[in-house]
């Protein structure tokens, strides 16, 4: 199995889970992703992201408020192997609809190990976001 594959695999479960999750209560372990980092120019804050899709709803954690996102940018994934050999990957620029919605630009981060101690996948970018109720 190529490194490109591998990359390629890892960023795309990222990328479809950096963004999603449900409008309720705080989130918990099942299904999630995070944290994730999130500053929007006033300060940082952290979201967990649940479920799949590119556009969907990130919890911020200890608040009833939502991220959703409308675009994303400069998104880079980087998967590091057993070895410490990192393989970032650049994604491309994505946005929901028209990209007329009213949003804030913010950047984000993450760096997760994968469980195994070994492994580890980190990101960064700039997400186009909403947050309800606040903004």
């Amino acid at each position: 199995m190529s490194n490109r594959f591998i990359v390629g695999a890892v960023a795309a479960i990222a990328l479809s889970t950096v963004a999603a999750g449900p409008a309720g209560a705080d989130p918990d372990n099942r299904n999630s992703f995070g944290p994730i980092e999130i500053d929007c120019g006033s300060g940082t804050f952290d979201v967990v992201a649940h479920g799949n899709g590119q556009f969907a709803s990130a919890q911020v954690i200890g608040t009833n408020q939502v991220l959703v996102p409308l675009a994303f940018k400069d998104a880079t994934f980087t998967y590091t192997d057993p070895s410490g050999t990192p393989f970032p990957e650049p994604e491309p620029d994505a946005t929901k609809g028209s990209g007329k919605q009213q949003g804030v630009w913010c950047t984000y981060s993450f760096d997760i190990d994968t469980g195994n101690g070994l492994e580890n996948l980190s990101g960064s970018g700039d997400v186009y976001a909403k947050i309800t109720p606040g903004t």
